[in-house]
């Protein structure tokens, strides 16, 4: 499925090469496939093209951002962090309505263990999309982090209510009832 939107792609491209956004289609597909310098290659032409690149002024800042999001997707996957990070924040200075880009600062900063800069993020998330599950769940985990046990109830139950059928709502559950025992048993919570 992937080869056929791949080939798709690329016919359209061969068609009508001045249309630049549909390269990060392309790189895209070419990332799920986990052909990282090919997904690569597409997001730093839309870059370039988008007047993205080098922190330039974008001409199309949508794009500009997409491209510097599957370019912060791909340092990911590379374990390149802090490549990560400047890329999703740029993504994020460029589109500040992209709960996506804000949401994967907030994860490289929570896996770097600051975690006070990644709730920020995250919670930006929120205000941006308030019925997206994801952000709720890594708050809650956050705050559970940082001991802040009823704001972690708190988000952890919102990530429940919005998906109880998410393969992590199990997980969740549990943890909601041992802080909610906690807090019964009479220890801090």
């Amino acid at each position: 499925q992937i080869e056929g939107a791949i080939g798709l792609f690329e016919e359209f491209l061969t068609k009508y090469p001045g249309v630049y956004q549909v390269r990060a289609n392309l790189g895209g597909a070419r990332l799920k496939k986990g052909d990282l310098d090919g997904a690569e290659s597409e997001f730093k032409a839309v870059l370039d093209q988008s007047g993205g690149a080098a922190g330039g002024l974008a001409k199309d800042r949508i794009s500009a951002a997409r491209a510097l999001t599957g370019l912060g997707e791909i340092a990911l996957r590379r374990q390149d962090l802090e490549t990560a990070g400047r890329l999703f924040s740029e993504a994020l200075a460029l589109s500040p309505e992209d709960e996506a880009a804000a949401y994967n600062v907030g994860e490289i900063l929570f896996s770097n263990q600051k975690t006070d800069e990644a709730i920020r993020y995250f919670e930006l998330a929120v205000q941006i999309k308030k019925d997206w599950p994801k952000p709720y769940h890594k708050l809650g985990l956050v705050y559970l982090n940082k001991g802040d046990y009823a704001k972690a109830l708190e988000n952890l139950k919102t990530f429940i209510a919005l998906d109880p059928g998410n393969p992590e709502a199990p997980n969740v559950k549990t943890i909601i009832e041992a802080i909610e025992k906690m807090k019964k048993d009479g220890r801090p919570a």
